[in-house]
């Protein structure tokens, strides 16, 4: 699901002391003050093992009275048995409602009620490994006062209209329906729902059948051929007015359902609705076609502050910008590909919240990159204490933490994007949907999918970002140095993250550093890593100014954009290596990103692993050796200067790591320096 927390267009809604100003998914403080019950929920407890049995398909023939919230009818399931002997089939429906029947394959067989709301159908026969047999569970109740983000409500809508809506997430399905309560086990629906004749049905997949019946009664049939989840199943009923309009995109002509209240049907709700024509467009580009282009997509109005992405079909309060394409994002990320368990949560709000800046990114007319950078920013966490991940899912709060599971969760992919970059950061998105599309996937999932198509571990990234809380926060100090005709720019990067909290980590992050020299406006990326203080040498063309660390915002700081401070002397760095020849006496030159310090006996000079003869000398920055020996092979020759060797200021050992590729380090202190060198 998504809780959503901000309700309408252009207004800004007040919620935990903070303002915004677009339409933030928000369904949360709005339906917490309606109903109250946000706090810890009855967990389904399984006789038999979730994974035991393979929910195929559900077939829903029930009858809601709004005017009295009776619901009744039978719901029917075909489940496959994973397991052999398989004895019985829990399921969870509120206490409110008395199970009048239950037939397994059409025999009468018992039901026994656990702790509310499970209950457990006990087998005549054990079913054998992959048996495939039906349940048919009859029920009737007096719908129970709403729970969670509402759950089922049947009601009256400006005084008088009648009006029936769920909203299951994330695990109150058991209020309406008999239903196998979790994230992972999706099947195909048929929902057929009786109500008043005055009331229209929205629900999942197409609208097969209308049928009057007597007593001034409607049934309506909706069939969802691809899989769906549990908490996803969704009815809306009330006197709506209904029309259509059709997305097309390549050789896809799809119908696009639009149910909007009476009251609410105007030309202005008619074309804010119907951004998300343009919207479908721009997502099925970025993230491939749109999943259940066989069915159709659809908004219909409901009385929940926000909205929620039933599949194919989200309930809005209204038509924000916003709104309308976090809904849709979701239609990819949580309905597609569904989050596996609570604590993942962000698998559906993160990218969904996500989704909304990509549309602004993409929409006809955008800035592009000004309005990504724009939406993000907008989007920001306002506290950091918590993470990501959600490691309590008894508490609907703490579940659909606004600053966690979407904002946060939201700058999780966008920093992976900046991490990965855009050719394998979209291919990858485009891996994770060709795995898991119609299943459910874990944060885990979605690393090592991520991982494979960066070619390089993302572990560290995921870890970091997801399971600690926190954010970085830099400041970053400069100076120019020209050294042997060539000119340079050190760049010192302080964390300072911890001086706010000290259980935030360092972060391993690539930073992008902007500058302009005389060739132009330039970006280097620096491998920050997980330390307090760094230092990274940039070859400049020319002086160099106009200095700005992270310019993009691509990291998620406590505050931005990062200041600066007064550099501070780093580690020597080696910048240049100037080889000599093949003949004896050679001069080989070595120079320094600042003045050293050094041990002369300690720098060697070897040919196929034999010491070769030489002299070394230091003036400031630049050292000199002297090969007195002829050497064998020049192709062969290593050069290692010790971490010994320190700065003239501030003392600090060498960064000599990588002397392949130079300037030498990886921004620390403490390295050798090591290069092989090939003489003429």
């Amino acid at each position: 699901m998504t809780p959503r927390f901000f309700v309408a267009a252009g207004l800004a809604l007040s919620f935990s002391g903070m303002t915004f100003g677009h339409e933030f998914c928000g369904r949360y403080e709005t339906m917490r003050a309606r109903f109250g019950h946000m706090g810890p929920a009855p967990i389904p407890s399984f006789l038999e093992a979730i994974g035991d049995t393979d929910v195929l398909d559900v077939n829903f023939n029930i009858e809601a009275v709004p005017s009295t919230r009776v619901i009744s009818g039978t719901v029917t399931y075909t489940i496959k048995s994973n397991v052999n002997n398989l004895t019985a089939f829990t399921f969870q429906l509120h206490s409110a409602y008395a199970v009048s029947a239950v037939t397994l394959d059409g025999r009468a067989v018992t039901v026994t009620a656990l702790t509310n709301p499970n209950r457990r159908v006990n087998f005549d026969i054990p079913a054998v490994q992959n048996q495939v047999f039906t349940v048919a569970i009859t029920y009737s109740g007096v719908a129970p006062t709403a729970a969670g983000f509402g759950s089922i409500n049947l009601g009256t809508r400006t005084g008088t209209t009648q009006y029936w809506e769920t909203l299951s997430e994330p695990y109150y399905a058991y209020t309406w329906w008999p239903a196998k309560e979790n994230t992972t086990d999706k099947f195909t629906a048929t929902i057929g729902v009786t109500v008043p004749s005055a009331l229209k049905v929205a629900s999942n997949g197409t609208l097969t059948s209308t049928t009057a019946l007597s007593g001034s009664r409607t049934k309506y049939v909706w069939t969802s051929i691809n899989p769906i989840v549990t908490y996803l199943v969704s009815i809306g009923a009330t006197n709506y007015n209904v029309y259509q309009t059709t997305w097309n995109y390549n050789t896809v002509a799809m119908p696009v359902l639009f149910y909007h209240w009476p009251e609410q049907d105007t030309a202005a709700n008619r074309t804010a609705a119907q951004t998300v024509i343009p919207m479908l467009t721009a997502f099925s580009d970025k993230y491939g076609l749109y999943p259940f282009a066989d069915e159709k997509y659809g908004i219909y109005q409901f009385t929940f502050g926000g909205g929620m992405e039933h599949q194919t079909f989200s309930g809005q309060i209204n038509f924000g910008e916003s709104l309308n394409a976090h809904e849709l994002g979701h239609q990819w990320w949580g309905n597609m590909v569904t989050c596996a368990r609570w604590e993942d949560i962000w698998l559906n709000e993160g990218f969904a919240t996500y989704s909304e800046a990509v549309w602004y990114e993409n929409k006809p007319g955008s800035t592009g990159a000004a309005a990504l950078q724009s939406a993000m920013n907008s989007r920001r966490p306002t506290a950091f204490t918590g993470t990501v991940t959600r490691t309590d899912t008894s508490s609907v709060n703490s579940i659909f933490s606004s600053n966690y599971a979407y904002r946060k969760g939201g700058w999780v992919v966008h920093m992976l994007r900046g991490v990965m970059g855009e050719a394998k950061f979209w291919p990858g998105l485009a891996d994770y949907r060709a795995a898991f599309a119609g299943k459910s996937a874990l944060s885990s999932d979605l690393e090592a999918i991520m991982s494979a198509r960066n070619g390089s571990s993302l572990a560290t990234f995921f870890n970091q970002w997801l399971n600690q809380p926190g954010a970085a926060n830099y400041t970053y100090g400069t100076s120019a140095v020209t050294v042997n005709g060539q000119n340079y720019l050190n760049v010192e990067v302080r964390q300072t993250q911890k001086s706010t909290n000290a259980a935030y980590p360092y972060y391993q992050m690539p930073i992008q550093f902007r500058y302009t020299d005389s060739s132009g406006v330039k970006t280097a990326t620096l491998a920050s890593q997980a330390v307090a203080t760094q230092w990274f040498t940039i070859p400049t063309t020319g002086a160099s100014s106009a200095y700005a660390l992270d310019p993009s915002d691509w990291i998620l700081k406590l505050t931005s954009p990062s200041v600066t401070h007064s550099y501070a002397a780093g580690p020597p760095k080696v910048v240049q290596v100037v080889p000599g020849g093949r003949r004896a006496p050679e001069t080989i030159r070595v120079y320094f990103s600042a003045p050293i310090n050094l041990n002369a006996a300690a720098v060697t000079l070897t040919s196929d692993g034999q010491a070769l003869s030489s002299t070394v000398s230091v003036s400031g920055s630049t050292m000199t050796i002297v090969c007195r020996q002829k050497m064998k092979d020049a192709n062969n020759v290593v050069l290692t200067i010790p971490a010994t060797v320190t700065g003239t200021t501030g003392g600090l050992a060498l960064d000599g790591e990588n002397g392949q590729t130079l300037p030498s380090g990886d921004g620390l202190a403490g390295g050798a320096f090591t290069r092989t060198l090939s003489l003429q």
